[in-house]
């Protein structure tokens, strides 16, 4: 606003500079973070050639610097954040970590409203954590605060309203097109996280595959409810978060290392 006070929307430098720094700054970010998760649960090595072997598989690099309007390595930066956070104090989270956690959480959706379910993983520490989960409710609507005033004040509503014929349908949706498709679907576009799912499977720590397991049937049910699950003419699956935080940074198949 300073550079433009018209307020007017801009298409062309320094915006245009300024918004592919951001994306490329914040999708760097998600993947030390991912690393730091995947790292944390098997070794170094095979955490680096995890990360970046499901970066340059998948459609991550493209949104990086290719469209780096689109929110995707803003989520991914995010997602990260949210895993990251839940897999350090998941051993022993105070009170106030829940409330950084669920913090995260609203900033998650903030950035994108599809991550916002992932918040499920927390959910994960309900039989250690008990009544101390419900310290999440305060940080979500903490961070997801910006979200509402600013729809509120530009929709008159606390959320957006979909457009005409847009509106969401999760039951049924399109579950196998969203996963199989050879039209923008998730595996069919980038074989490499069948085998990160796999490999999940294989570790010895079962919160990982749980967390997995409750976050990809999440993403697929929230990819399945718009009547255009392919996003029109985006690039792979454009509603999903980029793989490495979704997937906890997945491995190619291999043994585990100290």
């Amino acid at each position: 606003l300073a550079v433009r006070p018209s307020g007017q929307p801009q298409w062309h430098s320094p915006f245009s500079t300024a918004i592919t720094l951001a994306s490329l700054f914040y999708g760097l970010l998600a993947l030390l973070l991912s690393f730091l998760i995947a790292r944390s649960v098997i070794g170094r090595r095979e955490a680096l050639v995890a990360v970046f072997a499901t970066a340059a598989a998948s459609p991550f690099l493209y949104y990086l610097v290719f469209e780096p309007s689109y929110s995707h390595t803003f989520s991914a930066f995010m997602v990260a954040a949210f895993v990251l956070a839940w897999w350090r104090g998941r051993d022993g989270r105070t009170n106030a970590g829940w409330l950084l956690l669920g913090l995260l959480g609203g900033l998650m959706a903030l950035t994108r409203f599809q991550d916002g379910p992932l918040l499920a993983i927390a959910l994960l520490d309900l039989p250690r954590a008990r009544w101390r989960v419900l310290l999440l409710v305060p940080g979500v609507l903490l961070g997801f605060a910006p979200q509402l005033a600013t729809d509120l004040y530009l929709f008159g509503s606390w959320l957006p309203v979909r457009p005409a014929g847009q509106d969401l349908t999760p039951l049924p949706g399109h579950y196998w097109e969203v996963l199989f498709s050879s039209w923008h679907g998730l595996f069919t576009w980038s074989p490499i996280l069948l085998a990160a799912v796999a490999r999940i499977q294989m570790l010895p720590d079962r919160r990982p595959q749980a967390a997995s397991a409750s976050s990809l049937p999440v993403q697929a049910l929230t990819n399945a409810a718009p009547p255009a699950r392919w996003g029109r003419c985006a690039f792979a699956l454009p509603r999903s978060p980029p793989p490495p935080p979704l997937f906890l940074a997945p491995r190619p198949p291999g043994p585990p290392t100290p």
